[in-house]
């Protein structure tokens, strides 16, 4: 039996699965970690969703439901990194603390937003 591949998700990974006009990822591939402040993130963005009216009260309660369920491992995460790495690379310090724990972890960055992807090592 192989090892599953460590990854970490960000929000944009994990809604794009989500939403149902979305479904842009099908499944997520290994074992997966996030900073803590993906459930905020999470939520905030479901909450946005039903002000727009992309998606109802009702739905969005269900959705975070099923985001629940997900074998998300949330770790703590070295802000004084994390705040060295946003200044460092102009992007924001919930940007820089997905990479930092990507980083710690030796981990792969699943993410969908394509400026994380530019700030990303190649």
């Amino acid at each position: 039996m192989s090892k599953l591949a460590k990854v970490v998700v960000d929000a944009s990974y994990i809604l794009s699965f989500l939403f149902p006009d979305e479904n842009s990822v099908e499944e997520v591939p290994g074992r997966m970690f996030a900073p803590q402040l993906l459930d905020y993130e999470i939520v905030s963005a479901l909450r946005s969703a039903v002000l727009r009216r992309r998606i109802s009260q009702h739905l969005a309660l269900k959705l975070f439901e099923e985001y629940s369920t997900f074998p998300i491992i949330k770790k703590t995460i070295n802000f004084s990194k994390v705040l060295e790495l946003s200044g460092k690379l102009k992007i924001s310090t919930y940007d820089a603390s997905y990479l930092v724990l990507a980083n710690d972890l030796e981990a792969k960055l699943l993410t969908l937003d394509k400026q994380l992807r530019k700030s990303m090592p190649r």
